[in-house]
């Protein structure tokens, strides 16, 4: 049935052709590619026929990428007013009137977001350079994101050992940027004032080569880009210590729902869109490890 349908499609003489997430279409493509070669030595992927202009491809999905970005940000900013926080571990401000930051004071790194500032900019660098160079700002091509440094098996272990750090500022269009940097500032809020700028450097830093080296290591045929799987190590470090009862909030409800929340969503878009969910594991894994071994005392 799946070679019908495919037959089928291809009949109707497609415009481009876009590989398959996760689904049960994929599954069934993969059966009947077994049912031809018994001994498949690597997983394929499975491109399926589209009309249209590809440019224009993801277009009925910004709405439902917005409407997950207000949601995120709408439980961010309840979980900031709702929680009582202790801020003098956050700010060195001291009237109340400075507690509402301006945006654009977190591309300036210093204070309790340095880490968090140095990193925002970088990102927002990178993908400048790639914009003008001539890369796409709002779908860049796979052979891009590769010559910008993603991460794959086949370069990566040919030598190329770099893009296991470099790929950690890489980002798939403007709104793959937007969801980095809104990780980035929800980290310098809520967990580098408790860090200090090194330990969250190590961190970010370290949970991202492991993130790399676990997406290379389970998916022979992926591309691995952006914050996610350092962020994800952030945020697990502190989950850790909030367990642990090294985190010294008094109110640990509001953290724990929102950095829970922000690894759920991400875990289950990717599980469901297709995403390189080994990377995100892989720097959750290590983040909570290394926030037992370097969180074991408050700043």
């Amino acid at each position: 049935k799946a070679l019908d349908s495919f037959k089928k499609s291809i009949s109707d003489k497609p415009d481009y052709f876009e590989i398959l997430p996760k689904s049960k279409k994929r599954t069934n493509f993969l059966k009947a590619i077994q049912a031809l070669e018994r001994n498949p030595k690597v997983t394929p992927l499975v491109f399926v026929p589209k009309k249209g202009r590809f440019d224009e491809r993801a277009s009925e999905s910004y709405g439902w990428i917005f409407m997950a970005f207000a949601i995120g940000l709408s439980l961010f900013l309840l979980t900031v007013a709702f929680t009582e926080q202790d801020r003098s571990l956050y700010y060195s401000r001291q009237n109340d009137s400075d507690l509402t930051e301006d945006f654009f004071q977190f591309l300036i790194p210093g204070g309790d977001h340095f880490a968090a500032s140095v990193l925002i900019d970088i990102n927002l660098i990178v993908f400048l350079a790639m914009t003008v160079s001539g890369v796409n700002p709002f779908f860049p091509n796979i052979s891009d994101l590769l010559e910008w440094g993603a991460n794959s098996r086949l370069e990566t272990t040919g030598g190329e050992w770099w893009r296991l750090l470099a790929y950690l500022f890489v980002n798939a269009g403007i709104k793959h940027l937007i969801f980095s940097l809104f990780g980035l500032g929800i980290a310098a809020i809520l967990i580098e004032p408790y860090t200090g700028p090194v330990k969250f450097f190590s961190i970010y830093l370290i949970s991202g080569v492991m993130g790399g080296i676990g997406s290379i290591y389970w998916n022979p045929n992926t591309i691995s880009i952006g914050t996610t799987p350092a962020l994800f190590g952030l945020f697990s470090a502190i989950l850790g210590s909030i367990v642990s009862g090294k985190y010294i909030w008094k109110e640990k409800v509001g953290p724990i729902l929102l950095l829970t929340i922000f690894i759920g969503a991400n875990l289950a878009w990717n599980a469901i869109f297709g995403g390189d969910n080994a990377a995100n594991i892989s720097g959750l894994v290590t983040g909570m490890f290394l926030g037992l071994v370097l969180l074991s005392r408050v700043r």
